[in-house]
């Protein structure tokens, strides 16, 4: 008995069922993960541009974090609006397009330009590929439509997240000393490694799409397409 009651009471135990525990709730919210997702990214973002804001302001101007918090939100939701309303519809139809091209290929429209050897060879299998292809690009335009509500929904729960994090920190920090308080300690470890880890990937990612873009369009500059 003092054997298996040791063993429920080490600390291997308890990682194993918090561990558990954890992939029961990934699995369970695995339809909502892509906005679980995007409310960390924003919310991470959001609280990080408005401690370094308030680092900077607050020596001259007396604002407090709510205040800043909101003109950065608000900020943000009018680029991503803007950047939604103007290209996403052009996006969109771009797709429509490609897709309904490829949907309706057919490599029998090319014999005299095509060898009749090649032609023979990949007719086969090219027909259903890019028949494929173009199915799926007409189904991405509804998925860049629900990515884009998911980005508003996300952008609003990370607001909150942050207007209200010190009451929400109280409140979690009750769970440590309650019966379950080693499951609330484990993932307080867990996730403060795992948001350090986000903090250099989202870093190294964000500086590796900058030098991208910059290359990019300094590429097409050269080409001719300066739009």
């Amino acid at each position: 008995m003092d054997y298996y009651r040791n063993f429920f009471e080490s600390e291997l135990f308890k990682k194993i069922i918090s561990l558990l525990l954890l992939v029961i709730i990934l699995i369970s919210i695995r339809p909502m993960m892509n906005l679980l997702l995007l409310t960390f990214m924003f919310s991470f973002i959001l609280y990080g541009m408005q401690n370094y804001i308030f680092k900077k302001i607050v020596k001259l101007i007396p604002i407090n974090r709510t205040g800043i918090t909101f003109a950065i939100f608000i900020l943000l939701a009018s680029t991503i609006v803007f950047v939604i309303y103007k290209y996403v519809p052009i996006l969109t139809k771009q797709l429509l397009y490609i897709g309904v091209q490829l949907s309706n290929f057919d490599i029998n429209n090319y014999e005299g330009v095509i060898n009749p050897h090649i032609r023979e060879a990949i007719s086969t299998n090219i027909q259903s590929y890019v028949v494929a292809g173009g199915t799926y690009l007409i189904h991405s335009v509804t998925n860049i439509w629900e990515f884009s509500i998911n980005i508003f929904i996300a952008l609003i729960l990370s607001l909150f997240l942050i207007v209200e994090k010190d009451t929400t920190i109280i409140f979690l920090n009750k769970f440590a000393f309650s019966k379950v308080g080693f499951i609330y300690i484990y993932y307080k470890k867990l996730g403060k490694n795992f948001v350090n880890s986000f903090a250099k990937v989202i870093e190294t990612q964000f500086l590796i799409s900058l030098i991208n873009t910059i290359l990019t369009a300094i590429s097409l500059s050269i080409l001719g397409f300066i739009k």
